[in-house]
């Protein structure tokens, strides 16, 4: 028993000693450890409480959620193609491919084919639609509603209305629409310029019929070209909410329920969701409904140059890679007027960083024509500044065109005088002057062409690319009416360039 007593003395003041020298040798290691054993679970602890603040999107979605509506459309069923010079040529209704590249104004002179649509049979889409106002005005994707001959909206509290198409632009897809009613529920419109990628994002829409769905995600990328519509400005936000059919026209909402986008594609080989979804910025909406609310069609500013993103295969090795290179300048441009020179590389629009022509177009397009846009850029290393006031997109030049050809001086009309007038598009001819129409014609001034060559004419881009693709001694063919007059006239004459 005495000897037991006396080896567990000697086993304690061994591990005693141990101790001790332990802790007088290494010091520094046993300090460090608790530090880290400390930082780790104060990190645990603050990052714990982050993921329980920010995926918490209760009050986002209950703000968001009842002005997210959903879109049924019945509209004609797609029953063929047609090449020009067939004889299923483009309808009179409008329902023709040639529709959709004019109003987004295309580069292209003519698109060549078009669809006929059925008569008889109907087809029914859905899609989804976002309330921005509380007297019912609702914006979706032009895609969704496109050839519509009804449109049905059903809110999150199941009532239903009729909805009246306002006016489209498909040059960024977007459409305008109306509803009767007050006090509606309608999503404020948030910031998108001030969206990071990184930000947590919510898609609100109505997915394969299924209404009132939600999905969450984070902005993975900004500025995202995709080359949907040809040479519109395309600046998508991307990001991984889940978005499938249905979601067209759906909401983007940031976590305080403001609308930052409007869910229009995704990236996918199944036609499913396969991670990436792109959302119109709500800037961008704003502006276009604005337009389309007031005038009817969207007025596009300019800044009369060409541009370029930098590269390494173009630009060797730079620094950085960032900012929109000036490649071609209009002598007559805004640009111009403004003192910016080819190889000025454009680094800020407004204050915004400029990383590549989306950028800056994307800022351009917010704008309305007349304003001024605050640009900085670098030139021969040196930082600069100036002031561009903004055109309207070739307008101008579109009707010096035709003026010159035809002696028409014609101006696009607004919806509100379309209706007035008892047209549903069409341009006006506000003054005649001695040249090709005045010579083999009676028409009058005030005269609204809606139709030039059987195919429907809505702004001054469409009707001057059509206009110039017609071949010496072709015929030309107005359709259109006299303001408040209830029958259609007709004038045709052939082409001939050179006439004074």
């Amino acid at each position: 028993m005495k000897q037991m007593a006396i080896n567990a003395l000697i086993a304690f003041m061994s591990a005693l000693l141990g101790i001790v020298a332990y802790v007088y040798l290494f010091p520094n290691e046993a300090v460090i450890y608790k530090v880290k054993e400390n930082s780790a679970n104060i990190n645990k602890v603050a990052f714990t409480e982050l993921i329980a603040e920010t995926s918490d999107f209760t009050k986002a979605v209950e703000k968001a959620m009842p002005a997210v509506v959903h879109i049924q459309v019945i509209k004609p069923i797609k029953v063929g193609e047609f090449q020009d010079g067939s004889s299923d040529g483009p309808s009179m209704d409008g329902n023709d491919q040639y529709r959709q590249e004019s109003n987004g104004e295309s580069n292209q002179v003519i698109r060549k084919q078009g669809f006929r649509y059925s008569e008889d049979e109907k087809e029914s889409i859905s899609g989804s639609g976002v309330i921005i106002s509380s007297n019912g005005y609702i914006v979706t994707n032009a895609h969704v509603i496109e050839n519509a001959e009804l449109i049905e909206i059903s809110l999150e509290n199941r009532k239903q209305y009729f909805a009246e198409l306002i006016a489209t632009d498909f040059a960024t897809d977007l459409a305008l629409l109306k509803i009767e009613g007050s006090n509606l529920p309608y999503i404020e419109y948030g910031n998108s310029d001030l969206v990071r990628v990184g930000h947590w994002v919510l898609a609100v829409g109505n997915p394969y019929n299924l209404s009132s769905t939600v999905t969450a995600g984070i902005v993975s990328a900004k500025g995202r070209n995709l080359n949907f519509t040809g040479n519109a400005v395309e600046a998508y936000i991307q990001s991984d909410a889940a978005v499938n059919e249905g979601n067209s026209g759906g909401a983007l909402v940031n976590t305080k329920g403001q609308l930052i986008g409007l869910n229009s594609a995704i990236a996918t080989s199944s036609g499913k969701f396969e991670g990436y979804s792109f959302a119109i910025p709500s800037n961008l909406v704003n502006k276009i409904v604005t337009d389309l609310k007031i005038y009817g069609y969207v007025r596009r500013p300019a800044l009369g140059l060409g541009l370029r993103d930098l590269s390494p295969e173009l630009d060797g090795r730079l620094d950085s890679f960032d900012g929109a290179l000036i490649v071609d300048l209009e002598e007559s441009s805004p640009a111009y007027a403004a003192g910016l020179q080819i190889n000025d590389l454009i680094i800020k629009a407004n204050g915004y960083p400029v990383e590549n022509m989306n950028d800056l177009q994307e800022q351009i397009i917010q704008i309305e024509p007349g304003q001024n846009i605050n640009v900085s850029f670098i030139r021969n290393k040196a930082l600069k500044h100036t002031k561009i006031q903004l055109q309207n997109h070739n307008l101008d030049s579109f009707s010096r065109k035709i003026e010159d050809l035809l002696g028409l001086k014609l101006n696009e009309i607004s919806m509100v005088e379309l209706n007035k007038f008892g047209v549903d598009n069409g341009l006006q001819v506000v003054n005649i002057s001695k040249g090709l129409v005045y010579k083999n014609t009676n028409i009058k001034k005030n005269f609204i062409i809606t139709h030039l060559n059987n195919q429907k004419i809505y702004d001054l881009r469409q009707f001057h690319d059509l206009l110039f693709a017609i071949e010496e001694g072709m015929a030309v063919s107005f359709k259109g009416k006299y303001p408040f007059k209830n029958s259609d006239d007709f004038y045709s004459f052939g082409m001939k360039r050179g006439i004074n």
